[in-house]
């Protein structure tokens, strides 16, 4: 500040304080009649914001004269204690002396004006800051970095400044910020004036009370602040991109990399926000085109950058399967696809492999590379994937009985389907697998016994189905039955009721007999029926009473036993042995 401004302000303030004192009424009592000086003591308590008690404050009392160029000094100290409470028992100023305490706590030194022998004081919940930045005096404000500040009070003409808070340093973008309690004093520029002192000679004042904020920047910025060496000024970036014939690229994109700035468009131009001087590096790229890098550096200013891209093609990519079709151009497992690409440009992004596990015909598996400008180009393959075996089922002509025989030659189709590469093969077998012979119509099954039918299919992919099989038994043969009589001729002919016991012998090597049961007993005589007694038809019923009897004026009588045998394939076979009532012998 220059010189005659600090002594017109000076006289003010002097002026100011005559007016000041004539007016304040001071405390305390001569100490001599006719001395100036004037014992006095103080005392008091210090809380908090909540009313608790602050122990360990530093409590000093300041005084200056005008009369007799007595400047600021302090005259008296004391400490808190564990109640907040201080007393100084006495302390000499002299009539027309203006008097402070400055209370220190918590890293704030707060001022009052004193005009009582009691002071308490209770630190407020609000304080006052003071914001600002330093700039050099650029176009574009560039910061100036830890630049150093302080803010204080000059209690009394020629005294040395005292500050409030402790000095600070302004940060990377060139702000600086004080919170500090206000007090409320009568200083000799004014009430509650402060002042901020920049890099220890260039000040301004400021009034604060408490809960002021207030924010000193881009008028104060120190105009003597020498621009040191290798420091880089503020600037701003325009310009336009454009093909080789000078075509506008609306799509392009400018990046300024390492920057935390802004590039806007406007209809054809690119521009900036305000840029941090220094060295940079402008990143522009647009779909087909090769993309440019351009170190710029920021000194201040407004760069214009016209940028040109040249045309770039697409890569080309080329799609490849692992390996080659496992049957017929088609695979019957999973299958990897991978894309390679190539492209004027060393730095692609190519797209990962595929597994191709979903089956299907004709499909068409696509790759992309992108090269750095953007420019993308696709590679495809087409995939025929078929791991299905084919399906083949059996159906018989009809049904075997309730035993699951056969007693007839037996007919057997085969059905097969595929949804896919197609059914190629269906073949059977009839020795369990050790001969197969190709399905060409239906099968005829007519050897007797238990028949395995084996059967499978295939598909134009390879996949071969697991055999199936289904049984057909068959009997052909009637069972052997021979029938024995216990008595084959009665005599004499005395009308007697005779028992007879049947012996049954059967056999049957296939099937196996189902049922064996006395059909029916028969008489060559009319009239007759009454002479068969005891026999249960229908059962397997080897005992019954014939009559020995015979027509007067006939014959012989004979009587006809049958017995019916069935195997379980439903073959029939009838036996039947005879009983003679003889005439005579």
């Amino acid at each position: 500040m220059k010189e005659t401004a600090r002594s017109s302000e000076k006289i003010i303030a002097i002026l100011m304080f005559f007016l000041i004192f004539s007016v304040t009424t001071n405390v305390g009592v001569t100490s001599a009649e006719g001395s100036n000086e004037v014992i006095r003591s103080l005392h008091g308590t210090i809380t908090d914001e909540n009313g608790n008690p602050v122990n360990g404050a530093s409590i000093q009392v300041g005084t200056y004269t005008l009369d007799g160029g007595i400047g600021f000094q302090i005259v008296a100290s004391a400490i808190t204690n564990a109640d907040g409470v201080y007393d100084i028992p006495s302390y000499t100023r002299y009539l027309g002396d203006v008097v402070f305490t400055l209370i220190s706590a918590n890293g704030y030194l707060v001022v009052n004006t004193l005009k009582s022998e009691t002071f308490d004081y209770q630190f407020p919940a609000q304080r006052a800051t003071v914001t600002g930045k330093i700039t050099y005096g650029d176009t574009y404000e560039t910061p100036v970095v830890n630049y150093p500040l302080a803010i204080g009070v000059h209690l009394g003409p020629g005294g040395r400044m005292i500050n409030v808070v402790a000095p600070t340093l302004t940060d990377e973008e060139g702000k600086y910020s004080f919170t500090i309690i206000p007090g409320i004093f009568d200083s000799y520029i004014g009430e509650n004036y402060f002042r901020i002192i920049y890099d220890g000679m260039y000040e301004r004042r400021v009034e604060l009370y408490v809960g002021d904020n207030k924010t000193l920047e881009h008028n104060n910025y120190d105009p003597y602040v020498p621009i040191p060496e290798g420091v880089k000024l503020n600037g701003t970036i325009w310009g336009y991109v454009a093909d080789e014939n000078d075509n506008i690229i609306h799509d392009a994109v400018v990046e300024l990399v390492g920057a935390n700035t802004s590039i806007y468009k406007s209809q054809n131009v690119f521009y900036s926000d305000v840029i941090k001087g220094g060295t940079y590096t402008l990143k522009i790229t647009a779909p087909g085109f090769r993309p440019v890098e351009q170190v710029i550096e920021i000194n201040g200013g407004s760069a214009y950058l016209p940028i040109t891209l040249t045309k770039n093609n697409p890569p080309v990519v080329k799609a490849s399967a692992d390996r080659m079709p496992d049957h017929n151009g088609w695979y019957n497992k999973d299958v990897t696809v991978s894309f390679q690409a190539a492209d004027d440009d060393g730095i692609l992004s190519v797209d990962s492999p595929v597994l191709v596990s979903t089956e299907g015909i004709d499909q068409v598996i696509e790759g992309k590379a992108t090269d750095s400008s953007g420019a993308t180009g696709t590679g495809s393959i087409k995939i025929n994937l078929d791991k299905t075996s084919p399906i083949t089922n059996a159906n018989v002509s009809e049904n075997p009985n309730e035993n699951g025989w056969y007693n007839h030659d037996v007919l057997v189709t085969l059905t097969a389907t595929d949804n896919l590469s197609n059914v190629v093969n269906t073949e059977y077998s009839l020795d369990n697998g050790n001969t197969w012979m190709v399905y060409n119509g239906k099968i005829t099954i007519s050897k007797e016994g238990e028949n395995v039918l084996h059967y499978r299919s295939a598909d134009g992919a390879g996949n071969t189905e697991q055999p199936k099989s289904i049984e057909v038994n068959i009997d052909k043969t009637l069972p052997i039955l021979k029938i024995t009589l216990n008595k084959s001729v009665l005599f004499p002919p005395n009308h007697k009721m005779v028992s007879i016991e049947a012996t049954i012998e059967t056999m049957d090597t296939l099937s196996g007999l189902d049922s064996i049961t006395l059909t029916s007993i028969s008489s060559n005589e009319k009239g007759s029926d009454k002479d068969i007694q005891n026999a249960a038809f229908g059962t397997y019923d080897t005992s019954f009473d014939l009559r020995a009897e015979r027509s007067g004026k006939g014959g012989d009588r004979v009587y006809t036993i049958t017995y019916t045998a069935i195997d379980k394939a439903g073959n029939v076979a009838k036996g039947t042995a005879t009983v003679t009532v003889k005439h005579n012998r």
